[in-house]
């Protein structure tokens, strides 16, 4: 017999939750997750706590399905390098929010380093796209 609360089958395994569930469910997912800045595994948890189970790859996959996350994108910082060489001509601070966090050009910077490319080689490919 099905748990309602915990969406568990009689074996224990975990039942997987219906469309219609995950849209009911989609606008606390994202305030948790995007909004509120939840760390995943939390999200999981208060999800849980509010009777909503569902294992971690599902919502990986739900998370990927509705384009909700939280790391900035190559394209996103394009996007963002093409902005700041807007405005770098008149202002010497430039911020985008990206997947509700406020993003800077150290941020960048970070992103090109850890990604191991080359600044100059970035910003030129940005003002191309």
């Amino acid at each position: 017999m099905e748990d309602r609360k915990t969406n568990e089958d009689g074996d224990g395994s975990i039942r997987k939750p219906t469309e219609e569930e995950w849209e009911a469910n989609k606008g606390n997912i994202s305030l948790f997750y995007s909004y509120q800045n939840l760390p995943f595994t939390e999200v999981l948890k208060v999800m849980e706590k509010l009777g909503f189970v569902a294992t971690e790859r599902m919502y990986k996959d739900k998370l990927n399905k509705w384009k909700m996350g939280k790391n900035a994108s190559r394209q996103d910082w394009l996007a963002f390098a093409r902005l700041y060489q807007c405005r770098t001509a008149g202002t010497s601070e430039t911020s985008i929010q990206i997947y509700n966090k406020i993003r800077r050009i150290q941020d960048l910077k970070k992103y090109l380093k850890s990604h191991d490319e080359q600044e100059d080689a970035f910003f030129a490919e940005a003002i191309a796209s």
